[in-house]
């Protein structure tokens, strides 16, 4: 699993999983701040797997109500562990409920509405909670101080990249050279969404080929003919202002798929709330959905 580690994250974790589990202490509620969905992921799973623990994933703008929190916690079981992804999409209103959760381990529950309402307290199982969120400043000081570990991904090595690139590649079943790995992560530039997507292209490339084989020269007529950004995002701003597609997906479904001004659901666009220009972001939380008409305003505005 170190492959999807950065700075020696993998092992740290590793550390704290043996002594969790020599002293029979529930392991820690863990926050991830990282940009990539496939390493949070992989990160999760691994932990879950050293554990031999049960895991539940959640993604954050699912969980909207109290009920809807209520309703995974109350089916958790000791020692099971419940992955957020995006947990800074949950409701103010669902943290209030989370984060005594995670560290008492009991939930109110309102019964009945009116005049009859009550409260009622339930026991909840040691359960553990791993999240994750795009970047720090996204997170409220309350919940984020549930969580007693913290690990930020950094830029992967060129060591990591290549050792993703080796296993996907194995698991493709394409023929390659080991010198492709070496191109690879020259070409990806320490990202791992952007090898990712390299790498996808590449095995598209030489199945349509005649040998099937991955080599520099077959990489390098791939990248020329199927076209290929720059990882460093370097050159003109129109370049650097590309957003994502996994940024892309994030945000729409943290706005449902509509403009957040009026609900249009029809001629969105991604639109940076602090523009480019003025030192914006393609972070998750500088991109909303905008209709047209909304987006026109705006920039008149701006």
């Amino acid at each position: 699993m170190t492959e999807f580690s950065s700075s020696g994250i993998t092992n740290k974790i590793n550390k704290l999983i043996e002594k969790s589990l020599a002293s029979k202490k529930p392991f820690p509620h863990t926050l991830l701040i990282s940009e990539s969905r496939k390493s949070n992921q992989s990160l999760v799973e691994h932990i879950a797997q050293r554990l031999n623990a049960k895991l539940v994933v959640a993604n954050g703008s699912d969980i909207e109500r109290p009920g809807d929190i209520g309703g995974l916690l109350t089916n958790m079981e000791d020692g099971q562990i419940l992955f957020i992804d995006g947990i800074h999409r949950i409701s103010r209103i669902v943290e209030e409920y989370l984060y005594p959760a995670m560290e008492e381990f009991t939930i109110d529950i309102m019964i009945d509405r009116g005049p009859s309402a009550r409260s009622v307290r339930i026991n909840l199982p040691q359960f553990i909670v791993v999240a994750s969120i795009p970047d720090e400043g996204s997170l409220s000081k309350e919940l984020k101080s549930a969580f007693l570990c913290t690990y930020r991904f950094e830029s992967h090595s060129r060591d990591e990249l290549k050792a993703i690139f080796e296993k996907e590649l194995k698991k493709s079943g394409i023929i390659y050279d080991a010198d492709v790995l070496d191109l690879l992560a020259e070409k990806s530039g320490k990202n791992l969404t952007e090898g990712m997507m390299l790498l996808k292209k590449a095995v598209k490339y030489s199945q349509m080929s005649e040998s099937a084989q991955l080599n520099r020269s077959v990489l390098n007529e791939c990248l020329e003919t199927m076209g290929h950004m720059p990882a460093d995002g370097g050159g003109s701003i129109q370049n650097r202002t590309v957003i994502p597609d996994e940024i892309k997906r994030e945000v729409w479904r943290r706005d449902q798929g509509k403009c957040i001004k009026c609900g249009n659901n029809e001629s969105l666009e991604f639109d940076h709330i602090i523009p480019f220009s003025r030192g914006g972001s393609n972070m998750v939380r500088n991109i909303q959905l905008l209709c047209e008409a909304c987006n026109r305003s705006k920039s008149d505005s701006i």
